[in-house]
């Protein structure tokens, strides 16, 4: 199939090239109005240049919807389809990644997706997915997804395909103890818009992830993912809840904000990536024993083994509290920037600058760091960053050899505070950095404006604007003149899920700075007048 937005073919051995060439795909005229075909019943629908509408709540026992033409538009309805409803067996001989049941897959062209609700049903397939995208230039919005049993299940799902994806505006849910991902892009292709998306649940957020191939040959993958909001949990004690993980060349991840009670914030694996001005507030409160791999070691971001060729780290807000007591391989790091254990390559050219760090441990003997430097080189630089970590500034293993920290400014909370620890302190680039006390401010901050409140299938999802101030950490929120919660919020959202969303309820929200002062409660605002999603 052929749009408007495809390369034109290239003729080069005259007419029998021409006779050889696939007909193109008639397309309707500019103004024509779309062949209406009304979705009443789950189906493979291959019908191009059409609107196709749902018109009424849709159970499918096993897969849902297959839309295989080009340029047509799926609108919902607003109504919801459910899939897996019982367990699902595929037919015989079907492809492995086809196997799991689906709610909607993409396999045309030119494709709107919009407006309505799928959920996973009682069948309890694993790696079950509620959206699965195959084709390519897809605009995919105001979708709310909900995984509610699967074990590997996916909200959103791309494999060996997917091109010129715009995915925005969407809502995505998991169940608490199904072990999902949010979004999941495994080897899919290039040129992805993935922004303004609430994840909520799930092991991971957003995974992205280039094909082996293509990053052999060097392809820039030009994924963006930017202003998405994750609050994530580790399901099952099981390791590296991330809230992002990219693996490709050329993305850029930026203006997330990702606020976990229990999980990672962000893990770049491959080079030339870009993160910047991104909220990370993550903690562990939960300890992991037996499982899979109980790990209690929690990180704002980890970047592992190739992160190279000039990827930057900038103007990030990372807040990371360990909470967990009386493990000794529990840690609380800021940034660890690391290869896997042996003989390798060191990691190079990667620049981390601008960035705030607030790294706590409950546990005072136990390891809250700043920086974690193991086995990187000298093409990699900390510089212009504020470090407000518990028990040392930078910690550096004997493998690290000429990396350079300069012109950081570190906070030393107490005389135990060290400014560098590690068998490799002398093996790194120390130079004009400063040592400052705590901040002794007296002047709370304002109160913050434009908060918003949408109603969720699930609860309450909020929303409210950055105060101005450059000493904010973070804010309370109040339901009913009360705080839902005594952990800071240092992202700008907050989704409410112990509040019945069939009720009303009034909230506000407060600035705390990095003094610990808290300013006034904002303007209250009903969830009566919200919109519900």
């Amino acid at each position: 199939m052929r749009t408007p937005h495809t390369l034109a073919l290239v003729v080069v051995a005259g007419s029998l090239a021409c006779l050889l060439a696939p007909a193109a795909q008639p397309e309707p005229a500019k103004d024509a109005p779309l062949k209406r075909i009304e979705l009443t019943e789950p189906g493979e629908y291959t019908d191009s240049n059409c609107l196709y509408v749902m018109t009424k709540d849709v159970v499918a026992t096993g897969c849902g919807f297959t839309f295989e033409g080009s340029n047509c538009v799926v609108d919902l309805g607003g109504h919801t389809l459910t899939f897996n409803a019982k367990p699902y067996t595929p037919p015989p001989k079907t492809r492995y990644d086809y196997q799991p049941p689906w709610g909607i897959l993409l396999k045309g062209q030119n494709i709107e997706l919009k407006n309505g609700m799928i959920v996973q049903g009682a069948g309890k397939n694993k790696r079950a997915r509620c959206l699965f995208i195959k084709g390519k230039q897809y605009d995919i919005h105001e979708l709310t997804t909900h995984i509610t049993t699967s074990w590997l299940g996916s909200g959103i799902f791309a494999k060996w395909g997917g091109v010129d994806v715009k995915l925005h505006h969407n809502y995505i849910v998991s169940a608490e103890d199904c072990l999902a991902k949010g979004i999941v892009l495994q080897e899919a292709g290039a040129n992805w818009d993935i922004h303004h998306n609430t994840v909520v649940g799930g092991h991971s957020g957003i995974v992205v992830s280039q094909s082996i191939t293509a990053r052999r040959r060097g392809d820039k993958y030009t994924a963006d993912v930017h202003h998405n909001y994750i609050s994530h949990s580790r399901t099952r004690q099981q390791k590296t809840p991330q809230g992002i993980v990219t693996s490709g060349i050329g993305i850029e991840v930026h203006h997330n904000e990702i606020c976990s009670i229990d999980g990672r914030g962000l893990k770049p694996t491959t080079g030339f990536a870009h993160w910047y001005q991104n909220v990370v507030d993550v903690r562990y409160t939960r300890k992991a024993a037996g499982g899979f791999y109980p790990e209690n070691r929690c990180y704002g971001l980890w970047a592992r083994d190739k992160v190279d060729d000039g990827s930057v780290i900038a103007d990030n807000l990372f807040v990371v509290n360990n909470e967990i007591m009386g493990d000794d391989t529990s840690n609380s790091i800021g940034v660890l920037l690391c290869t896997s254990p042996g003989d390798l390559p060191k990691l190079r050219k990667a620049t981390v600058t601008g960035n705030r760090f607030i790294v706590r441990h409950n546990d005072k003997t136990r390891p809250a760091w700043g920086f974690a430097l193991q086995n990187t080189g000298d093409e990699v630089l900390l510089k212009d960053n504020y470090i407000w970590s518990d028990t040392a500034g930078v910690y550096v293993d004997n493998r690290t050899e000429g990396s350079r920290i300069e012109g950081n400014t570190f906070v030393r909370p107490d005389k135990k505070w060290q400014l560098k620890t590690g068998p490799g302190i002398d093996r790194c680039v120390f130079k004009d950095n400063k040592v400052v006390p705590p901040p002794d401010d007296k002047v709370p901050p304002a109160a913050p404006t434009g908060l918003a409140v949408t109603r969720r299938f699930n609860g309450f999802e909020l929303h409210w604007n950055a105060n101005q101030e450059s000493d904010v950490l973070g804010y309370y929120v109040y339901r009913k003149g009360v705080r839902v919660e005594d952990r800071l919020k240092c992202g700008r959202f907050y989704i409410d899920t112990s509040a019945d969303p069939r009720g009303a309820c009034s909230y506000a929200v407060s600035a705390v700075d990095l003094s610990g002062n808290e300013g006034p409660k904002g303007l209250p605002v009903s969830s009566t007048a919200s919109e519900k999603r």
